[in-house]
């Protein structure tokens, strides 16, 4: 009954739209809460699907370390010596005008540099010089889910600092080169099934019935439906 009322009163609050609650311990699952609207006229449930968005970035780096661990790639490896792809990046190097300036990176990216976020890719939502270039482009968002969406340029030289985007997407790219299988075999074989993750999965994997809406606050501060989801098998 508490878990209840403190889910009831955060939406009624709107400090969130819905909400599953659950407790447990080492013997199993303890108490459950569950109240609001996991999407248009469809109340949450214990077993309601969420996007996770960046907790993937924790399930691609583990897979990159089960390669390491078995002695199959190393962090100090160049990623364009294992995925040549890479070599196609530029650094944005400022603008001239209303076009940018592109060179050549100054230093080789690695694992390590993909592994700690410091490749030089940046989210548009995180730079504004790479939102920038995706207008004046017309260069396709990695949330497109497309091979071309990948080719994103470096805001900086690998190493120089910490930047948040689509390393890991490259570090996928780099355990399906090592390993041969797709990314998302390595992980449903290699991390989801010895886990027991059996409801998680790449999109869209027969989970829309139980999927969550997406939602954001505007700025009139209420909750809204947001339309921010990977394209089917992307």
């Amino acid at each position: 009954m508490q878990l209840e009322q403190i889910a009831g009163t955060a939406i009624a609050n709107g400090d969130v739209p819905f909400a599953v609650i659950m407790l447990g311990d080492r013997n199993g699952i303890t108490a459950t809460a569950v109240t609001g609207e996991a999407a248009p006229g469809r109340p949450p449930t214990a077993d309601t699907a969420f996007r996770i968005f960046s907790m993937t970035k924790l399930v691609g780096s583990l897979a990159a370390m089960l390669l390491i661990d078995r002695g199959k790639l190393s962090m100090d490896a160049e990623v364009a010596g294992i995925v040549p792809e890479w070599d196609r990046l530029r650094v944005l190097d400022g603008w001239g005008g209303d076009a940018p300036r592109l060179r050549a990176p100054k230093t080789a990216a690695t694992v390590r540099h993909l592994a700690t976020h410091r490749s030089g890719l940046e989210y548009e939502f995180w730079n504004a010089d790479m939102a920038r270039y995706l207008e004046a482009t017309g260069h396709p968002s990695i949330l497109a889910g497309t091979p071309a969406s990948m080719d994103y340029l470096l805001t900086f030289d690998p190493g120089e600092r910490r930047g948040y985007g689509p390393s890991i997407d490259w570090l996928g790219l780099v355990i399906e080169a090592v390993d041969g299988r797709r990314i998302d075999a390595f992980c449903r074989e290699e991390i989801f099934g010895p886990l027991g993750m059996s409801a998680t999965a790449f999109e869209p994997d027969g989970m829309e019935d139980r999927l969550a809406e997406v939602r954001i606050r505007g700025e009139d501060g209420t909750l809204g439906p947001f339309e921010l989801a990977p394209p089917p098998t992307p």
